[in-house]
């Protein structure tokens, strides 16, 4: 709805004719980071969580589980992940957990990135606060039901946090994750060399609107890994 309206205004024709095997390269690279790191956080997270997964297996599930979330979407990606987790000698609320968690670290540190890079680069945003309070507000208040609902706090199996783990452990996953952006906003800089060059000063630009377009296709459930929004 975007790209084909201004196809023509944008010279994307002679862009991608004039495409730099380069960069292509630096960001497939970057990339690669991008996608290890996201393993690693989710390897570590299951390891807080008291198991030992078997490696290849895990590796396994996490990359298979990359395919589906673009085709037909994230909600079979994660359903597969878990199921081959099992396989791994995870147990299944174990793997539910962790992509909770996952999902609750991701969407927190985009969060921390996003939000004071748009107000100071997009100050237009402003007008949208309103929207993500009552947006943040509708998400908590139903976590916070089904936390009561099913009883994850006080029965064992869906417990988030295990007794033997502090919150160092946590702080230093989310702390991660915040690299996460920067690697990924490094890997759309150099796509974006790819087709046109610019400068240092688009990469801040670029790691706000990489972690708030992620967030949003996030919340974007209809969307396959919420490439319409972002």
């Amino acid at each position: 709805q975007f790209f084909i309206p201004h196809w023509d205004s944008l010279r994307l024709s002679d862009r991608l004719e004039n495409v730099s095997a380069s960069w292509i390269l630096a960001a497939w690279l970057f990339t690669l980071v991008y996608y290890f790191l996201g393993f690693l956080i989710w390897f570590k997270l299951l390891q807080h969580l008291g198991t030992q997964p078997d490696l290849v297996m895990t590796i396994r599930a996490y990359v298979l589980s990359l395919l589906p979330k673009y085709i037909p979407g994230k909600f079979l990606a994660h359903g597969l992940r878990a199921q081959l987790s099992t396989r791994a000698g995870i147990p299944i609320s174990t793997a539910l957990k962790s992509l909770l968690l996952e999902a609750m670290f991701a969407l927190g540190s985009a969060a921390a990135v996003s939000i004071p890079g748009a107000i100071y680069y997009y100050p237009t945003t402003l007008r949208y606060v309103p929207t993500w309070i009552i947006v943040a507000a509708v998400i908590g208040f139903i976590a916070l039901v089904a936390i009561r609902r099913f009883g994850f706090i006080n029965n064992a199996p869906f417990r988030l946090l295990t007794d033997n783990r502090n919150v160092t452990a946590y702080l230093k996953i989310f702390l991660l994750y915040i690299f996460v952006w920067l690697i990924s906003g490094v890997a759309h800089w150099c796509l974006a060399n790819a087709l046109n060059f610019y400068g240092l000063w688009a990469f801040p630009h670029l790691v706000v609107a990489a972690s708030a377009s992620w967030a949003l296709g996030v919340i974007s459930v209809v969307a396959p890994a919420g490439l319409g929004v972002r």
